[in-house]
């Protein structure tokens, strides 16, 4: 995006920024130093694509947990670092129901948390008094290689371009939602406040298939919503007060032919020929 080269420099990025405004600010004496790192399923393949188990060993974790599986109690601090989506925030809640499952607890959030969600956790009277830290650091998208990243939503083509993206409006709505607010923790990230241009979609005509009104309007609506969180993000002090990069949103028409397209490169070929799940050789 921007023209100082961040983009290169992608991963190691996001690897800066979980070593170093995450679990490296976590000074906690409980249990000696040590910390047991607890995620769920998305924020595991945010930290997966950029850092090596050995990197998180290094900052003190001991021990990596799964949020959404049944855990022993651990005389550790805690170090969630989860999305606020009301599942995790529940799953959140549900280890501090009775008895603390970690005798101190710090939480990062990788979006940005609902009010509704903040005064829950405010109401949790066996997590509060042991709650250290409270933090966004907004961070949820998941790095390919060094200059490639994606946000997760494996489902946006049926619920934004499909033809129920206009019968199930709320869908469609909260799936751009979801990229708006994920391009711009990636933003965040590359420290870069954007110009941003899209490509204007076709005008519906008579014997369009279902759902052309809806794709007519995709790329101004997901522009128009990444706006609004990157202004939020910028009078908070997250991203610059000036622009310094140029942000495109394009639909797949203007190069259809790409993805038919097999690359004669190695990577092309180890894809073709090798077990490849995640970037990584099963």
């Amino acid at each position: 995006m921007g023209d100082k080269g961040v983009i290169e420099t992608c991963r190691r990025l996001v690897r800066e920024r979980v070593l170093k405004e995450m679990l490296g600010t976590v000074v906690d004496s409980v249990g000696g130093g040590w910390k047991v790192l607890v995620m769920d399923a998305l924020t595991t393949r945010i930290v997966s694509s950029a850092l090596r188990m050995s990197d998180i060993l290094d900052t003190g974790v001991s021990v990596v947990e799964d949020l959404d599986k049944a855990r022993e109690p651990l005389p550790l601090a805690a170090v969630y670092y989860i999305t606020p989506s009301p599942a995790s925030v529940q799953r959140l809640l549900a280890d501090f129901a009775d008895k603390p499952l970690y005798p101190s607890v710090h939480v990062f959030f990788s979006n940005r948390v609902t009010p509704d969600a903040v005064e829950k956790i405010k109401r949790s009277k066996v997590l509060l008094p042991l709650l250290k830290t409270l933090k966004e650091v907004n961070l949820e998208f998941v790095v390919v290689d060094g200059r490639t990243f994606v946000t997760e939503h494996p489902h946006a083509m049926i619920r934004c371009m499909g033809e129920r993206s206009e019968g199930a409006r709320q869908e469609f709505e909260g799936e751009l939602d979801s990229i708006a607010s994920r391009l711009v923790t990636a933003l965040a990230t590359l420290h870069d406040y954007p110009a941003i241009r899209y490509k204007a979609g076709k005008p519906p005509e008579p014997g369009d298939a279902p759902g052309a009104n809806a794709r007519s309007l995709l790329t101004q609506k997901l522009a128009q919503k990444v706006s609004e969180r990157a202004m939020v993000l910028q009078r908070a002090g997250g991203l610059p007060a000036r622009e310094s990069c140029e942000l495109l949103i394009l639909d797949r028409s203007v190069d259809p032919v790409a993805p038919i397209i097999h690359e004669w490169t190695y990577e092309a070929m180890v894809y073709d020929l090798l077990p490849v799940e995640d970037n990584i050789i099963r």
